[in-house]
């Protein structure tokens, strides 16, 4: 059984998952969450963000470029300290 999720992380099945998971996960709160525009803002950032960290992971597990796995960071922290700017000036 090990052997499986050996398999499934080293050719970055696993991490290529969470983001398709954020990703549904957005989609339903773009619909339960459309009445409350702030708080919807504050998810989907706080999702892009960990999105975007799976795929730096991503990037590393399958031996992606250095500078791609950066953007990836960079891109994460963006979301990041959007997320808590909104959140900050409630």
């Amino acid at each position: 059984m090990s052997a499986i999720f050996d398999s499934l992380a080293a050719s970055g099945a696993l991490a290529l998952s969470a983001p398709t998971a954020l990703a549904i996960e957005a989609a339903v709160l773009l619909v339960l969450l459309r009445s409350r525009p702030s708080l919807l803002t504050s998810l989907l950032l706080n999702a892009a963000s960990g999105a975007a960290l799976m795929m730096a992971l991503l990037t590393a597990l399958t031996a992606g470029s250095a500078i791609l796995m950066a953007l990836w960071l960079a891109m994460s922290l963006t979301a990041h300290c959007l997320d808590l700017w909104i959140r900050l000036r409630q």
